[in-house]
């Protein structure tokens, strides 16, 4: 009997060149941008921060955009897409810095969605990734006695600086909270694949 493997879900993982270099970089243009944007969006985040969505304008971030195409376009041809050109159409700074700061699941428009983690100290929440593929329906989930890529509901991914991770934005995932009350700063973003016949080069 043959054991046919259906599906399988990507995540693309890569450390940031130079990171230790450019770091403080990045956390001061956060932390002025969170100053100027006090109340944030929140949209996600529960006793937290989140800023609002138009970082892209941050020009000190530019080289973790920069990154995160390339990833992107690595990312498409991972997945046999048609020639795409990338684009970070959304980016924001998430601060959890509390024991009771969290993100609630959710999904991402566009093609992929991911976070470069720019501070993380021990016992930091971690990145939660759902198995969109099963459900509380699912009686089998009794059954289990150690889960796998077939039956396991979640992986729990440790945050470690300078780490940048991509997954295909219809992925549902989380936040945990962490074990501290030190800061946990990460910058999410979204990015949105083009084929390449679509794009107007001209402008």
């Amino acid at each position: 009997m043959n054991l046919a493997q259906l599906y399988t879900i990507p995540i693309w993982e890569s450390p940031f060149p130079d990171f230790d270099i450019q770091k403080e970089l990045f956390l001061q243009a956060t932390r002025s941008f969170r100053e100027k944007n006090p109340e944030g969006l929140n949209r996600y985040n529960t006793n937290a921060y989140q800023s609002p969505i138009n970082m892209t304008h941050v020009s000190e971030l530019s080289p973790i955009y920069d990154f995160a195409a390339q990833i992107g376009i690595k990312a498409a041809l991972d997945l046999q897409l048609v020639n795409c050109d990338t684009f970070i159409t959304a980016a924001w700074v998430n601060y959890h810095d509390t024991q009771n700061g969290m993100q609630v699941e959710h999904t991402h428009q566009d093609t992929f969605s991911g976070v470069i983690y720019l501070k993380a100290p021990k016992k930091s929440g971690h990145l939660v990734i759902n198995n969109p593929a099963l459900n509380s329906l699912w009686q089998g989930t009794m059954l289990v006695s150690k889960k796998n890529k077939f039956t396991a509901d979640r992986i729990r991914i440790a945050p470690q600086e300078g780490n940048m991770l991509i997954w295909p934005s219809y992925l549902p995932h989380s936040v945990e909270t962490n074990n501290h009350d030190e800061e946990r700063i990460s910058i999410g973003f979204n990015i949105l694949c083009v084929p390449k016949e679509h794009v107007d080069h001209t402008k």
